[in-house]
């Protein structure tokens, strides 16, 4: 395969030397345009017909108005033209331009009143010649350059394709040295999961044990409010419907140890209910971490393979722009 950066130098370096190998032939050439016989000159380009018809358009420009008859195509006249280096008096320029096998042949000629300057018996006929080489050897420099134009924008489509490989490479080292970091912070975090499901064990157990003896102690302290309001009512003291500070203080007391034991209960209650949300979290944490170890795993299978592979895409890449 020709590389890139070598095709794009060669253009540089012998741009002219291809100018030369493309010759201009011109030859003269009698064609029939509308209803006229024209005697002309013609020159075949190997250049594409639509960069051919733009430019010859342009080239014809600057001698006056182009005209297109209508019906006739790639038919283009400059009824009234002035071309300085021809002669001073207006002429008709007529044209066409065909195309066959890849190739591109103008036809034109130049009439006086006087006959064909294209006519090789006329004395302009070397400049009406000239004039179109020139045009000949433009079509040629302007095909070179759009090659030098294309090699140059493939040249910098694959050094960018070669600069996102590399740093393509330098993001799956990064992503090695990451998965290896992973690991670690991964392990060490399930040890410490480890460590926390059994200190939730330890602190289920000992709320266990706290919510029994909080309920227990509620219990009885109900059973000695209950027995303490059977002794009042049995002696005749009337406490109901009193406010709290005017009941007896035996009673006062024995309430608020009550409401004591019973606030002991809902703190346990919620401790627990904390402890299994914790041990549910926990759990998650341990798949999740099992589950990141997995994956770590994996990638550092994956990652080298990727490395090999972007390394071998790397040099490919620099091969096709040296």
């Amino acid at each position: 395969m020709r590389k890139t950066t070598t095709l794009l130098a060669a253009l540089f370096v012998s741009g002219i030397g291809l100018l030369q190998a493309q010759t201009v032939t011109i030859a003269p050439a009698t064609d029939v345009i509308g209803t006229d016989t024209q005697k002309g000159l013609q020159t075949t380009l190997f250049v594409d017909e639509k960069f051919v018809t733009k430019g010859w358009r342009d080239y014809i420009r600057s001698y006056g108005k182009v005209e297109q008859p209508k019906g006739f195509k790639n038919v283009y006249n400059v009824p009234v033209a002035k071309i300085p280096n021809v002669g001073f008096a207006p002429m008709n320029l007529s044209s066409r331009i065909t195309t066959a096998s890849g190739a591109t042949t103008v036809f034109y000629a130049i009439r006086l009143d006087t006959g064909f300057v294209t006519d090789p018996k006329h004395p302009q006929f070397a400049t009406a010649r000239d004039l179109l080489h020139s045009f000949g050897v433009q079509m040629y420099r302007e095909q070179v350059n759009r090659e030098i134009e294309e090699a140059q924008k493939e040249l910098d489509k694959r050094t960018r394709t070669s600069n996102q490989l590399v740093k393509k490479g330098e993001n799956l080292k990064g992503d090695l040295e990451q998965n290896r970091k992973d690991k670690i912070s991964f392990e060490s975090q399930l040890t410490e999961n480890k460590a926390d499901s059994a200190r939730l064990v330890r602190d289920i157990a000992a709320n266990q044990e706290r919510a029994k003896k909080a309920s227990d102690d509620l219990a009885k302290q109900r059973t000695m409010v209950t027995t303490l309001k059977a002794a009042l009512d049995s002696s005749g003291i009337v406490y109901a419907g009193k406010k709290k500070k005017d009941m007896p203080p035996e009673l006062q007391t024995a309430d608020k140890e009550l409401k004591e034991k019973e606030k002991e209960v809902e703190k346990s209650t919620r401790e627990g209910e904390s402890l299994r949300k914790a041990v549910e979290k926990n759990a998650r944490q341990k798949v999740e971490l099992q589950n990141k170890l997995i994956r770590n795993a994996a990638d550092k299978e994956r990652i080298p393979k990727e490395i090999e592979a972007n390394l071998k895409e790397q040099q490919n890449a620099q091969t096709e722009v040296q």
